[in-house]
């Protein structure tokens, strides 16, 4: 029997201790299809088993797509999982599903998936959320914006106008260089950066 073939014995269990030890077994064994088994797992009744799922997947970035994947259909709660194993990854591709999942009609999810891009903004970049959320249509991003915790409206129009002097553009492009340029967007975008710091779980850890 392989190791990969072992592990999802253990994880068809019917003893948790035995499903959790498949979950360490599947996190050690390297390819798609443990990483895509162990997506799969989001969807497990037992909070406690994905909950050590979504550490499992944590430290292997080549489970985001399949990640991704469960966040888009599902139950609430393996969407809800899903946000959080990707909000402590470091998957930029990640951002547009969870700001999709913030506007889901389940509130649970919302906060999940608002705390996810907080969480994944710091690893990856404010500037990679704030272009994410400039392709968003105005009425769209406010309530986006909303959901992500701060409800001063001051600070919204500030994070609106920051956003709209945005070009949507590739998200991995780096905005450092036009720092030094004095353009009133790069100021806005400098109190977008601050914003998001002043947001529940939203300074850097």
């Amino acid at each position: 029997m392989s190791d990969l073939a072992a592990a999802l014995a253990l994880v068809r269990s019917e003893e948790l201790e035995e499903r959790c030890r498949g979950v360490e077994e599947l996190a050690r064994i390297e390819g798609e299809a443990a990483a895509s088994a162990l997506a799969a797992l989001l969807a497990e009744p037992s909070w406690y088993l994905r909950d050590r799922v979504v550490e499992a997947i944590a430290a292997r970035p080549d489970a985001a797509p399949a990640v991704r994947r469960v966040l888009a259909g599902g139950s609430w709660f393996a969407r809800a999982s899903a946000c959080d194993a990707l909000g402590r990854g470091r998957d930029p591709e990640a951002l547009p599903a969870l700001l999709q999942a913030m506007e889901d009609r389940n509130v649970s999810l919302q906060k999940s998936a608002a705390a996810a891009v907080r969480r994944l903004g710091e690893r990856v970049g404010v500037e990679c959320v704030a272009r994410e959320l400039a392709r968003l249509p105005a009425e769209r991003r406010r309530r986006v914006i909303t959901r992500l915790g701060h409800q001063e409206p001051h600070w919204i129009e500030a994070a609106e106008r920051a956003l709209a002097a945005l070009e949507p553009a590739n998200h991995s492009e780096p905005l450092e260089p036009a720092w030094s340029g004095g353009r009133a967007e790069v100021r806005a975008l400098a109190r977008f950066r601050r914003w998001i710091a002043a947001l529940p779980g939203g300074a850097a850890r």
